[in-house]
């Protein structure tokens, strides 16, 4: 106790040391208490069972205090990652998790700095990591972009191109991703703290930080406005790295895609031309694991994927095998069973439930627990 004591002490001092000029910077959001405690709460939210999150709560204000003096002087260094792999919608990712004193100093700084400047520049069309948006918004914004076509056009005759990266986070450059954020947050310390977390991957930005969520955001933002603004496209939407643009001439796609290559080069962005193709409105395709059918008639149909439900299935699994809380499961396990049956998955829905019941048989109220 006596080393914590003599902390605030010396802080004068040295901060008179440091080259940190705080007036008028933003930065010193991060140095609000209040501003980090809240962050913590936030983080906490679903993983309150983790070792970690209890360890690090057990102490938090001395864990926050010394997090909040690292920032003030300068000398913040990230904890090394916990790096896992994760099949994700089916994709195989490599994830780079935070330790949870990092990830509260990212979320305050999305949350309160980052998010608030950013937002200001994303077109209402990119749904990922925005609030009061997600996976669900960029879903039912693609129907009613169907919708809406079909209303103009007056029939399902038309095609939409879908666009997918290849390693979207571990193509985004460093520079790049910097330039872009000095162009609409004027703060050095806050671009000095952001090289400074970026500075630990080796390439790209990774997943698992919130930082590389936001930047992921942002990054393709010029190919969000050359599509809505330059060229004018009423049914274009992107979930981070997936993007579709409607449109009733598959010439127009196809020039479109030439176009979006060029951007996506300067950018340094790969183009997945294997799997970015071009349909007709007409047949069944996929988007964010959601099968689509616009019929002659106008109605959209929407059906989950199977995928969703082979991952549901090793996620309980290995939240049995770790010994995750019965009620943290029951949560997230009808949160997967309300998505389904919102896209019209019944029969999916009962598979599932079956396989709950038979993996944890303390349990069973006709499925919804």
């Amino acid at each position: 106790m006596g080393a914590v004591t003599t902390v605030p002490l010396l802080l004068p001092i040295v901060c008179l040391m440091t080259n940190i000029n705080y007036i008028n910077s933003k930065y010193i959001k991060l140095l609000n208490i209040d501003t980090l405690y809240r962050s913590f709460i936030k983080c906490k939210k679903g993983v309150d069972w983790k070792y970690s999150v209890q360890k690090f709560e057990s102490n938090i204000l001395i864990n926050l205090y010394h997090l909040r003096t690292e920032l003030k002087l300068g000398i913040y260094k990230q904890k090394p990652f916990f790096e896992f792999d994760l099949n994700e919608r089916g994709k195989l990712r490599h994830i780079t998790a935070l330790n949870i004193r990092d990830r509260v100093l990212q979320r305050a700084l999305c949350d309160d700095i980052l998010m608030p400047e950013l937002s200001k520049y994303l077109i209402y069309d990119n749904g990922a990591s925005v609030k009061n948006k997600g996976i669900d918004f960029a879903r039912n914004r693609l129907k009613k972009h169907l919708h809406q076509y079909f209303i103009n056009e007056g029939s399902n005759n038309g095609y939409i191109l879908k666009i997918d990266f290849k390693k979207y986070f571990d193509s985004i450059d460093h520079n790049i991703a910097i330039n872009m954020l000095k162009e609409k947050i004027n703060d050095d310390n806050i671009i000095n703290l952001i090289s400074n977390i970026l500075s630990y991957y080796n390439k790209g930005i990774g997943l698992g930080s919130q930082v590389s969520q936001v930047i992921g955001l942002y990054y393709a933002t010029p190919i969000d406005n050359y599509c809505k603004i330059v060229k004018s496209c009423k049914y274009y939407g992107r979930y981070m790295d997936d993007i579709y643009v409607i449109h009733k001439s598959k010439n127009y796609l196809q020039n479109l895609l030439k176009q979006i290559s060029n951007i996506a080069y300067k950018l340094k962005l790969k183009i997945n031309f294997k799997k970015t193709q071009i349909f007709k409105l007409s047949k069944k395709f996929v988007f964010l694991k959601i099968k689509y059918i616009l019929t002659d008639t106008g109605k959209v149909i929407m059906i989950p994927d199977k995928s969703i439900i082979m991952r549901e299935k090793r996620k309980l699994k290995k939240f049995k095998m770790d010994n995750k809380p019965l009620y943290k499961i029951k949560n997230q396990f009808n949160s997967v069973l309300g998505m389904i049956n919102k896209y019209n998955g019944f029969n999916m829905s009962n598979n599932l439930i079956n396989y709950y019941n038979k993996l944890f048989k303390e349990v069973n109220l006709n499925g919804y627990i």
